[in-house]
């Protein structure tokens, strides 16, 4: 008995003359198809960067459209409130900004007012002494660790 493989080979064998000349046809034709694009220098270029944009084109948006049609909209939403909002702020902006020492002096102010109903007597902290010096305290990846043999 015949193993499949034998099968299948004896099957195609006709066909196999056909596909070598189709084979010659296909490879005498390549140098010339590349010839002429190297010759054509620029055009070959505009070739590939329409091959390029037409393969990103189905391979990025065409599956994804509804996807990339809601990031859109939720751009055109996001843009639209940032007009809107960036007119009121121009609008409620009357006059020139205060100063900076004015602005400081101010909040001091209102810090003490607080800190005095809190019943806080002073915003200084006490400053402490000088310290005294402590052991030294080594970070902990260079601590020596003893490793226990068994």
């Amino acid at each position: 008995m015949k193993s499949p493989r034998e099968l299948l080979l004896n099957k195609h064998r006709t066909v196999s003359p056909k596909l070598d000349v189709i084979r010659r046809e296909v490879v005498a034709q390549l140098p010339r198809a590349s010839a002429r694009r190297v010759g054509d220098g620029w055009l070959a270029g505009c070739d590939l960067l329409a091959w390029l944009l037409a393969r990103l084109w189905t391979e990025l948006f065409v599956p994804c459209r509804r996807i990339w049609l809601g990031l859109a909209a939720i751009w055109c939403l996001v843009i639209a409130l940032n007009l809107s909002s960036r007119e009121t702020t121009v609008q409620t902006a009357k006059g020139p900004a205060p100063r900076a020492e004015e602005v400081i002096a101010s909040l001091r102010e209102n810090q003490q007012r607080i800190m005095a109903e809190l019943g806080v007597a002073s915003l200084q902290p006490e400053i402490a002494g000088p310290r005294e010096p402590g052991p030294v305290v080594r970070p902990r990846s260079e601590r020596i660790q003893p490793v226990a043999m068994a």
